[in-house]
C-alpha cells in the first residue's frame, strides 16, 4: 500500500499548495514554514501542484505489485475524490460560501467534499489493496468520510482558537467563511 499512500500524500500536498494561493485562501504559512507561493512564487507553486497531481497517478500506475484492475480502481477513485465530485468541488463551494450565508447542511456538504473525500479515498484504498469486498470497502469509505468531517471541524476550531505556532499555518483566515464553528458555535462542534 506504500505506492497508493504516497499518491494520496502527493494529492493532499498539491491541494494545500493550491489552497494557500492568493486566489484561494492567501495563506503565507503552511506546516510551520513559508507557504510554497511565498517562498518560490505563484508560478512555481502552480507548477508544483500540477506536477504533484500528475505524479500521484503515475505512482499508482507504476505499482507493479498490484494487479492492473486494482491500479485502475485506485486511479479512478482518487481522480473522482479529488476532482469535480470531491475536493475541487468542496473547495469551490467553500470559496463561494459567505460567513453567515451557509446553513449547517451546506457546510456539512463542503466538509464532506473538501476534506472528507480524501479521507474516504484513503481508507477505501487500504481496503482495496488488501482485496476487501464491496461491503467492507463501502464501510471503510464511510469511516474515512466521518473522520474527514471531524478533522475539518477540528481544523476550524484551531483556526478560531489556535496560533500559527500550534496550528503550523495562518489562523483566523476562516473568519470570513461559512464554518460549523461560525454556524453553531465552538461549544457545539
Amino acid at each position: 500500500a506504500l505506492g497508493p499512500a504516497c499518491a494520496v500524500e502527493l494529492l493532499h500536498t498539491a491541494s494545500l499548495v493550491v489552497d494557500d494561493l492568493p486566489a484561494m485562501d492567501d495563506a503565507s504559512v503552511r506546516r510551520g514554514r513559508d507557504s510554497n507561493h511565498v517562498r518560490f512564487g505563484e508560478d512555481t507553486a502552480i507548477l508544483a501542484a500540477i506536477t504533484m497531481l500528475s505524479d500521484a497517478f503515475g505512482v499508482v500506475a507504476r505499482c507493479q505489485q498490484l494487479d492492473a484492475q486494482c491500479r485502475a480502481d485506485i486511479v479512478e477513485t482518487l481522480s473522482r475524490r479529488v476532482g469535480m465530485h470531491g475536493l475541487a468541488a468542496g473547495q469551490h463551494l467553500d470559496l463561494r460560501a459567505e460567513h453567515d450565508g451557509g446553513s449547517a447542511p451546506q457546510i456539512e456538504r463542503i466538509y464532506r467534499l473538501k476534506t472528507g473525500a480524501l479521507f474516504a479515498a484513503s481508507a477505501w484504498l487500504g481496503g482495496r489493496v488488501l482485496g476487501s469486498d464491496s461491503g467492507r470497502l463501502d464501510a471503510l469509505s464511510e469511516f474515512g468520510m466521518e473522520v474527514g468531517f471531524a478533522f475539518q471541524a477540528y481544523d476550524d476550531l484551531a483556526d478560531r482558537l489556535g496560533s500559527v505556532e500550534t496550528a503550523g499555518k495562518n489562523v483566523g483566515a476562516d473568519s470570513r467563511k461559512a464554518t460549523m464553528v461560525a454556524q453553531i458555535g465552538r461549544a457545539h462542534v
